[in-house]
């Protein structure tokens, strides 16, 4: 039969309450920080091996947002960002290589290259693996765990 022993419970308290601000806060941010260095990290190996490079300005512009809280938590976006060094933005460069082109007045056509959704399906387990080590993490930085 299970017994539970409750010894301190002012002290138990304390540390739920702080598991809580330490979730909603510095653990959840540095989970999301985890998750975004994974995604940047396959989404610039998948534009080099497919060949996406003509300068490196669009890799180079390859990072994370700030997070941003909102009414459905906390967010950030990986996306590539700013302009090359012709003025064209890198995201529309992206998306024209992702989602493809074709101009029927020229004739000009860009074939799609849906590398995004390759990234996306290959990083899903190691994305949620970063983030359980840095939630993991975060709890034994706050005493709320051992090992």
């Amino acid at each position: 039969m299970a017994r539970l022993e409750m010894v301190n419970l002012d002290e138990f308290q304390d540390r739920l309450s702080r598991l809580e601000k330490d979730i909603r806060g510095r653990i959840a941010r540095e989970m999301l920080t985890a998750g975004a260095e994974v995604i940047a990290r396959n989404t610039a190996a998948e534009i080099r091996a497919r060949g996406h490079i003509r300068t490196g300005d669009m890799l180079e512009s390859l990072r994370a947002t700030e997070i941003r809280e909102g009414l459905d938590g906390m967010q950030l976006y990986v996306y590539t960002q700013d302009e090359d060094r012709h003025g064209v933005r890198n995201e529309m460069k992206n998306v024209i290589i992702n989602y493809g082109y074709y101009q029927k007045r020229s004739g000009r056509n860009v074939r799609k290259d849906p590398f995004v959704k390759r990234v996306r399906d290959r990083s899903e387990r190691e994305v949620h693996e970063a983030m359980e080590a840095a939630y993991t993490r975060g709890l034994r930085e706050a005493g709320l765990t051992e090992e």
